[in-house]
């Protein structure tokens, strides 16, 4: 599976890239909004896991633009923070998901297993 994971943490990337590149998964990485809608047009990865709360431009923002664009986008928000606000405005995006930063392997890897996501490890 083709993963972007957009986060301005650069460790959160990293510690995140490093778990799924173990698995086999292609993983393209993003520090801003910005970065994540160029690399996802460029790449089109089977999911997005999608920091909410980063500076600039946030998650929710850079997962509208590109939802505008691929109606078909799987996004995951990841939050250190779930509020209402958050899980509306995932849910009006078609989001899969929000889960809780900081991550658990275990419960990434259930959740991917559930929407069964295609597995994809050549870009």
């Amino acid at each position: 599976m083709r993963v972007l994971i957009a986060d301005d943490a650069a460790l959160v990337r990293r510690a995140l890239a490093i778990i799924l590149e173990d698995q086999g998964h292609v993983v393209v990485e993003a520090g801003t909004g910005g970065e994540a809608v160029t690399r996802y047009f460029a790449n089109r990865p089977d999911l997005v896991l999608m920091d909410v709360a980063m500076p600039g431009m946030n998650g929710v923002t850079t997962a509208d633009l590109i939802r505008r664009e691929d109606g078909q986008a799987r996004i995951v928000f990841i939050s250190a923070v779930v509020s209402d606000g958050l899980v509306r405005a995932a849910q009006r995006l078609g989001a899969l998901g929000v889960l809780l930063k900081p991550l658990d392997v275990g419960q990434l890897h259930k959740f991917l297993e559930v929407e069964n996501i295609p597995i994809q490890t050549e870009l």
